[in-house]
């Protein structure tokens, strides 16, 4: 498969660091291989996300299996190749290093679900690869918006030891006002870049007003270095503080 397969070659940087995103062009042979794949997988819901599901094999990053990795591996083979070749990553290529840790998620959602403001950042990914595969035309009156935004407090209480530290919902958890910078309907001719280094910038998706179902890939692009020092992953999602020593299990 030709690599040339994200068209676009400039970052708007002042799009990408201020308001936490970008947008890239697709070539239609990208999304229709991904679709090949999506289209055949078996879902099951996520418990903390009523309306959304996802393949029997995803998991949380803090339990990955190597299962995960045997079934992600289709869909890494054909997007690996997209990061580590197209002209649009070579900022980050150059100055850090070839993204050597890809992880992938698939998401259904179906009429009625949503997914609130969150930070995807626990797990130490740089940027995500947001891609579409629906088989019908979407509109802004489908809902199911992907909006990205900045929080204007990354803390949800003072002495808190990381942002966005809400592990009885998962770590996904928002409470500041969030001033929204995009709001985007899904397309499948247009890859979202986004920001996962800066926790104030959050996204959501907006609930799914049609009987149109929404699938969506989602590429996490890091390093292995940051990935095996990940101490929540690497303790199945239990942290220590050290400040008091109380061990907090993450709901996952």
């Amino acid at each position: 498969m030709s690599t040339n397969l994200i068209k676009d070659t400039v970052v708007n940087f002042d799009r990408y660091y201020n308001d936490g995103y970008d947008l890239v062009s697709v070539d239609k042979t990208l999304i229709d291989h991904l679709a090949s794949y999506v289209l055949q997988e078996n879902f099951s819901d996520a418990p903390l996300h009523p309306g959304l599901s996802q393949p029997d094999w995803d998991a949380d990053y803090t339990n990955i299996t190597p299962e995960y990795y045997e079934k992600q591996s289709k869909y890494i083979d054909i997007l690996k190749p997209v990061i580590e070749e197209s002209y649009y990553f070579d900022f980050w290529r150059t100055i850090y290093g070839t993204f050597d840790e890809l992880v992938v998620s698939v998401n259904k959602m179906e009429k009625g679900s949503s997914m609130d403001w969150h930070w995807d950042g626990f797990d130490g990914s740089v940027l995500q690869l947001m891609l579409y595969v629906n088989l019908e035309k979407r509109t802004e009156q489908d809902g199911g918006l992907i909006e990205i935004g900045k929080a204007k407090d990354t803390l949800i209480n003072d002495e808190d030891p990381f942002p966005h530290w809400s592990p009885e919902t998962g770590l996904n958890k928002v409470t500041s006002e969030v001033i929204t910078t995009g709001s985007l309907v899904p397309d499948n001719s247009v890859g979202i870049i986004l920001n996962n280094n800066n926790p104030t910038l959050v996204h959501r998706v907006t609930p799914l007003l049609t009987d149109k179902v929404r699938y969506s890939v989602l590429l996490q692009c890091g390093y292995k270095h940051n990935w095996n020092a990940n101490k929540l992953k690497n303790n199945g999602g239990q942290y220590v503080d050290p400040r008091s020593g109380n061990t907090v299990n993450i709901n996952v």
